[in-house]
């Protein structure tokens, strides 16, 4: 499990009820403008990420883990923020497990309380 106040290198699935529920809802989610944009939620559901520092033979990279356990690592890019580096996981763990490609999802999501990751739900456009 890890110690208190970090993000599971496994975090468990939903119970039965909530991920049925978020593999057939439909979202409604309001845009900054006022606008609302409708979405269907992926059957993957939550992506959770996680910075991991460099060591002797790599360098830093961002782990995405999916409620299932299926993971997919990319290296950081310095040309990008710390948001936008996780959200590139969590795309990749996307195109990896459901064979879905960028530009067909929107990812909402960011910092989760403990600042040791990120958390994005995942949306077909």
């Amino acid at each position: 499990m890890g110690r208190p106040g970090t993000v599971p290198d496994n975090p468990q699935p939903a119970n039965t009820a909530t991920t049925k529920r978020i593999e057939t809802m439909n979202a409604t989610t309001p845009t900054p403008a006022g606008c609302v944009a409708k979405a269907e939620i992926i059957t993957c559901g939550i992506v959770l990420t996680k910075y991991l520092g460099p060591t002797n033979s790599r360098g830093s990279r961002v782990k995405a883990t999916s409620g299932s356990g299926k993971t997919a690592t990319v290296s950081w890019d310095s040309e990008l923020d710390a948001h936008h580096n996780h959200a590139a996981a969590a795309t990749s763990l996307v195109w990896k497990v459901l064979g879905i490609p960028a530009d067909s999802i929107q990812l909402i999501g960011g910092t989760l309380p403990t600042d040791d990751g990120y958390a994005f739900a995942v949306l077909r456009k």
